[in-house]
């Protein structure tokens, strides 16, 4: 008996490591260029995660990486630029949002890289214009909608499939909990906007040899202003910075019903909400509501840079495609980071199937793998980004104010903000 089950095990062990080699050898990392000898790279980036990858790089390539970490994008971003226009401390490699690729081109302080098949198609549109690729793409901000799951069950609501059944869904909370409990936040920023309007395939800005298009005022943006903008009315969503001591004291008491939630935010959510869940509450994730179709748009997410005046362009060419196709490296991210990778045979490996925290119910890995597959391939965002958020934010403020309806909100914002364009010397219309 014990000699038949051995048999039974060491077939079984067979098996599972012969399918683990299959699935491993469907992901493979992508090719790169040979470094320099003696290079030293220096890198930039707003997460501390990437001190784990430039070891494994180094361990392979015996190339010297310093990181710099910086607290914000903003300060990331101000110091690439001023390095890029002046020449002085130029970062080898930089880790930046796909947003703020085109506003970093316009210095002209990116070097063009070869360019790969392996990433999402929209990550890949996110990195190249105009027959160039401009960045490596690492991880992915698809985003979808965890919801508390216990307070459906308490109110005997469903599941949201549709703008419409999220509305109502509101309404159902506000009638039952005396307005205590509120449906979401929405943000006051552009970039939660343009993900909302990019997941039913809008755009704001389109590029074309002759210059860039833009409309901040289309039809899609106005139904979706004039949607959030009757919630926010009704009081049933909040406009509190997303991630503030605010928004998780709200997340964590159950005033706040969802959160929108990119993949790369995963972490802070469970560490922010596992308290709530050890009294009780319980969560679940799912697609974005839709108007019957599986719909996502990206939120962030990261890309590398290289730079034009780098002295090791290989080098640093070479730590960007490792650290975002790598086995070693995705993993190394997602166990630590939460990040999940552009690269879509990466969803295949062991370590994604790693399930970081218990708050989601279900790994989300397979949830946000079928997020970034429907996210539409093509969204252009404009090098006047910084000033089309500003203006934004502006008008936003001015509607939470009854200075101007949100109606009114669009319009203002493609008239203002193509104003500044022109000022600032860019060729759109």
């Amino acid at each position: 008996m014990l000699r038949g089950f051995s048999r039974v095990l060491v077939v079984l062990i067979f098996f599972c490591s012969a399918l683990a080699l299959s699935v491993a050898q469907q992901h493979q990392e992508a090719p790169s260029p040979v470094p320099e000898e003696n290079a030293e790279l220096l890198l930039w980036s707003t997460a501390p995660g990437l001190d784990e990858v430039a070891d494994l790089f180094r361990a392979r390539y015996k190339v010297g990486v310093k990181l710099r970490t910086f607290s914000s994008g903003t300060e990331l971003y101000r110091n690439l630029q001023q390095a890029y226009q002046t020449g002085e401390g130029i970062p080898d490699v930089a880790r930046v949002e796909y947003a703020f690729i085109p506003w970093l081109e316009r210095s002209k302080g990116l070097l063009p890289l070869p360019q790969t098949s392996v990433f999402a198609p929209w990550a890949n549109g996110q990195v190249s214009s105009l027959g160039e690729v401009y960045a490596i793409p690492q991880d992915i901000g698809a985003v979808a909608l965890l919801y508390r799951q216990d307070m459906l069950t308490r109110y005997n609501l469903p599941i949201p499939r549709t703008w419409a059944d999220f509305a109502r869904v509101g309404q159902g909370l506000a009638k039952q909990t005396n307005n205590q409990v509120k449906l979401v936040n929405f943000e006051r920023s552009s970039l939660l906007f343009a993900s909302l309007l990019w997941a039913q395939g809008g755009r704001l800005w389109g590029r074309e040899e002759s210059g860039y298009t833009q409309t901040l005022d289309s039809a899609l943006a106005k139904q979706l202003f004039s949607y959030w903008g009757g919630l926010i009315r009704q009081g049933q969503v909040t406009t509190m910075s997303e991630y503030s001591v605010e928004h998780w004291n709200a997340l964590r008491s159950g005033r706040l019903f969802s959160a929108i939630v990119p993949a790369w935010a995963l972490s802070a959510f469970a560490r922010n909400l596992e308290p709530a869940m050890a009294k009780g509450a319980t969560y679940a994730l799912t697609m974005l509501p839709n108007a019957g179709r599986a719909s996502s748009g990206n939120l962030g997410g990261s890309s590398f840079v290289v730079a034009r005046g780098s002295q090791f362009p290989n080098a640093a060419t070479a730590f960007a495609l490792f650290a975002s196709t790598s086995a070693d490296a995705i993993a190394q991210l997602w166990t630590k980071e939460t990040r999940l990778p552009a690269m879509t045979t990466a969803f295949v490996l062991p370590e994604l199937s790693q399930q970081p925290t218990s708050i989601f119910g279900a790994n989300p890995v397979e949830l946000y793998r079928q997020a970034s597959s429907v996210i539409p391939e093509r969204f252009d965002w404009s090098p006047w980004l910084p000033t089309a958020d500003a203006v934004y934010r502006k008008l936003f403020d001015a509607a939470l104010e009854n200075k101007i309806s949100f109606g009114q909100l669009p319009a203002l914002w493609q008239k203002q903000t193509l104003e500044l364009a022109w000022r600032d010397g860019f060729a759109v219309r």
